[in-house]
């Protein structure tokens, strides 16, 4: 069996395509990353508390955690990266998902290297709202917004982002 690795471009519109192995019991649960599609889909097989789907489902978490994992490899393999590409990747994750705070910090992280205070503050204001299940981040984050909101654009400093723990 292959491991499934889709290219940013193949689940850019949202959309996941081909076979899907989940937990009927999960799904059942709750609305875990918009997956209620499948709870509402037929599944062509099960086994157990397995069911396996195969189709296009329209799943825009599951593409924005894609195009948010090819964004971190562009940025922090320890080459130089397309920082324009991966960004672009970022913009559309969180348009996809607003509650990937961790996406949001890169965002920011990116801006700052584009001394733009305006666009900095933004995305670090948009992570610090998004991260309430993670108390211990999020008063990381609301004091990098203090940081940046009292810096000078060419002294602003790029955060530790703690999703890369």
């Amino acid at each position: 069996m292959k491991e499934w690795d889709p290219s940013p471009e193949e689940v850019s519109n949202g959309y996941i395509k081909g076979w899907m192995i989940s937990s009927g019991s999960g799904l059942a649960l709750r609305n875990w990353h918009g997956v209620e599609v499948l709870r509402n889909a037929v599944p062509v097989a099960q086994r157990g508390s397995l069911q396996i789907y195969h189709g296009s489902y329209y799943l825009p978490m599951v593409a924005a955690g894609i195009l948010a994992r090819h964004a971190f490899k562009i940025l922090h393999a320890g080459e130089p990266g397309d920082h324009a590409l991966a960004e672009k990747y970022l913009v559309k994750a969180v348009g996809m998902n607003p509650e990937m705070w961790g996406s949001e910090v890169e965002l920011g992280n990116l801006a700052i290297e584009h001394k733009d205070k305006t666009m900095a503050l933004h995305w670090f204001v948009m992570a610090r709202d998004q991260a309430k299940d993670a108390p211990e981040e999020q008063k990381d984050i609301a004091a990098e917004v203090e940081r940046v909101q009292k810096a000078a654009p060419d002294a602003m400093t790029p955060m530790r982002n703690p999703m890369m723990e």
